[in-house]
């Protein structure tokens, strides 16, 4: 991703650089949902970084993809966005 997307002149931000970015990214959307009264379900602070959830540096597993899931699921009905299942 980093050379497709990233690259400038033939240079690419380094690791450092890029976790700094996306925490400063997730600051600034807590922060937003916050302000705002949105509901937010964290993905970022809840799905480990490892490859049994990431194939890469932004592609769920199957695994990732289940606690994702599961997450939203959870956030959705706390959120009482949706009615609960069973109560339409």
């Amino acid at each position: 991703m980093l050379y497709e997307f990233c690259e400038t002149d033939g240079r690419v931000p380094d690791l450092p650089s890029i976790t700094a970015g996306m925490a400063k990214f997730n600051a600034v959307t807590r922060a937003v949902a916050r302000e705002t009264g949105t509901p937010l379900v964290e993905l970022a602070e809840n799905v480990p970084r490892d490859l049994e959830h990431f194939v890469d540096d932004c592609h769920y597993t199957e695994a990732g993809n289940a606690r994702v899931a599961e997450l939203m699921t959870a956030g959705v009905l706390e959120a009482k966005v949706l009615p609960a299942p069973g109560r339409a």
